[in-house]
């Protein structure tokens, strides 16, 4: 039985998807929804803006928003470091260039900070450092245990989930979406769709080489709606600048 490995940011995607629920019970899909909703009615009353009074007030709710977003990416991962921390979920990695991929104990990632984009895992403090990492569900090495005692190598494999309404056909699409939302967060959206979506393709392309390739017009049509309303957020610099469209 094959067991399926996960990058961090994949892991991380796969959580939002099925098991996060934000304090008020909202998936993490329906959370981020939300807040873009809110987003577009802001913006939508943006147009009618006509003192620095009002641009100030714009522009403080759109922070705001920005920041219940940074805070349910860090509730996400905190979800999964609970996991890994409990035993949940397993972690393997790299601990020095000359090591083999080995099993990282579970204490360790009560002081480890994961950096799920470079997908390594660090604490300076403790001289503690994971690069190449990959993680399985402790239920699914238990499984593949049984039906192979020796297996416990991560190794490469399509781990990348099919959504609902195609059926059969993988798809990266949720891997990018999560990592558009954390660059959005992190402030390191390109200016213009297109250029965000071409620094996406290669993302994806050179960060999950096996993972169901994406077009540059793939992820600009799936991604135009949110990449608008996320742009938008810094609010008219004064009453007569117009909003992007």
């Amino acid at each position: 039985m094959a067991t399926a490995w996960r990058t961090a940011v994949q892991l991380l995607a796969e959580i939002a998807e099925t098991e996060f629920r934000s304090p008020d019970g909202l998936t993490a899909g329906e959370a981020f929804a939300r807040i873009n909703e809110m987003r577009a009615i802001n913006t939508e009353a943006s147009a009618a803006i006509k003192n620095d009074v009002d641009a100030s007030l714009y522009r403080e709710d759109m922070a705001r928003l920005d920041t219940l977003q940074e805070q349910l990416l860090a509730q996400i991962e905190r979800h999964l470091m609970e996991a890994l921390q409990d035993g949940r979920v397993i972690g393997f990695g790299y601990s020095s260039p000359d090591s083999e991929r080995r099993q990282i104990d579970p204490k360790h990632w009560h002081f480890l900070e994961l950096d799920a984009r470079r997908n390594r895992a660090e604490s300076k403090k403790h001289g503690l450092v994971y690069a190449g990492l990959r993680f399985a569900r402790e239920s699914d090495l238990s499984r593949a245990r049984k039906h192979r005692p020796t297996a416990q190598e991560p190794a490469e494999s399509n781990v990348y989930s099919i959504r609902p309404g195609t059926p059969g056909r993988p798809t990266s699409r949720h891997i990018v979406e999560l990592e558009f939302r954390r660059r959005a967060a992190s402030g390191e959206v390109e200016p213009r769709l297109g250029l965000e979506a071409e620094a996406l393709r290669k993302w994806l392309r050179h960060q999950h080489p096996k993972a169901p390739p994406l077009t540059k017009k793939a992820i600009e049509n799936f991604l135009r709606s949110e990449f608008n309303q996320l742009k938008i957020k810094s609010g008219p610099q004064n009453p007569n600048e117009k909003a992007p469209k």
